[in-house]
């Protein structure tokens, strides 16, 4: 298994970003829709159109809530099971806001 990191900085503050993150209906429009809640344990379905070899079920846990600061999950859909972290990390500076890496 190899590890995959992407850094991306948002002009906004970490608990703007982790809303947003974590509302359900911004997870749906983002990611795809489904019954997601930011509670350690909730099991979700996410649900994304088909292809070959994948019916389109993107079954996940939450596994750390840790507001505002890490969101960790892992899922399973079609060949791939992945765990994915979020982490947030303010910024000050010239350009204030937020760093999320994934």
């Amino acid at each position: 298994m190899s590890d995959l990191h992407v850094e991306r900085f948002y002009p906004h503050p970490p608990r703007k970003v982790w809303r947003a993150l974590t509302r359900p209906a911004s997870v749906a429009r983002w990611l795809a829709p489904g019954d997601f809640e930011a509670r350690e344990g909730h099991r979700f379905v996410l649900h994304t159109p088909p292809a070959p070899g994948f019916d389109g079920q993107v079954h996940c846990e939450v596994l750390i809530v840790d507001p505002p600061r890490r969101l960790v999950l892992r899922w399973d859909g079609g060949p791939i099971r992945s765990t994915v972290h979020f982490e947030l990390r303010a910024e000050s500076g010239i350009a204030a806001g937020t760093r999320r890496v994934e």
